[in-house]
C-alpha cells in the first residue's frame, strides 16, 4: 500500500505541473518518485534544482550513481536501489561494480574513496573523524569533493526517505 494514490500531472498541485513537465521532457516519462514529490511543489522543485546543480560537478555520472547506491542501500530504499542500478549500468557499471557500490566500495580507486567516504558520512551522520578525513585526502579527495559528496548524500537521503515513507511503486527495470 502506498501513502499516495498515483499522482498525475493533472492531479498534482498547479505549482508542480511545470516541474513535472520538465521531468517528462528530460526522461520521456515522469518517474513515480517525482509524482510523489509533486504533492509538495517546493520539495519537488528543490530536489530537481539540487540534482541539476550537482550534475555538473566532478562527481556527476557514474560516480554519482555509485554514491546514490551506497546511500540507498544504507537507508534500505529499494525504489532508489532499482532506479540507480539501472542508471549505473547506463554509465558502464556492471553487476559486480553495483554490488560493491551497495556496500560503499568500488573497483576503481577514486570511486572507492567516494563511496567509502559516503558510507562513513552516513554511519557518523556527517561527523567523520579527522584522522579518517585525512586518510580520504591521502586517497586523492580534495576539500570540494567532501562538499560534493555531502550534496549528493543530502539529495539521495531526501528521495530515500520520501520513497520509504510513501512506499513508492518501482517504475524502473
Amino acid at each position: 500500500m502506498t501513502l499516495f494514490e498515483e499522482i498525475t500531472a493533472v492531479q498534482s498541485p498547479e505549482a508542480s505541473r511545470e516541474a513535472l513537465a520538465a521531468v517528462e521532457a528530460k526522461f520521456g516519462m515522469v518517474p513515480n518518485v517525482a509524482k510523489v514529490l509533486a504533492a509538495h511543489p517546493g520539495t519537488l522543485k528543490a530536489y530537481l534544482a539540487m540534482r541539476d546543480a550537482l550534475g555538473d560537478d566532478p562527481l556527476g555520472g557514474g560516480d554519482a550513481e555509485a554514491v546514490a547506491l551506497t546511500v540507498s542501500a544504507y537507508n534500505g530504499c529499494t525504489y532508489c536501489i532499482g532506479a540507480h542500478s539501472g542508471a549505473a549500468m547506463r554509465y558502464g557499471s556492471d553487476d559486480e561494480e553495483i554490488a560493491l557500490n551497495l556496500k560503499g566500495d568500488s573497483k576503481t580507486p577514486r570511486r572507492q574513496a567516494f563511496t567509502a567516504l559516503v558510507l562513513r558520512m552516513m554511519e557518523k551522520q556527517g561527523a567523520v573523524p579527522e584522522e579518517e578525513v585525512e586518510e580520504f585526502r591521502r586517497d586523492g579527495l580534495a576539500p570540494e569533493d567532501f562538499i560534493a559528496a555531502a550534496g549528493w548524500v543530502a539529495t539521495n537521503v531526501l528521495t530515500n526517505f520520501v520513497n520509504r515513507l510513501a512506499k513508492t511503486e518501482p517504475d524502473f527495470g
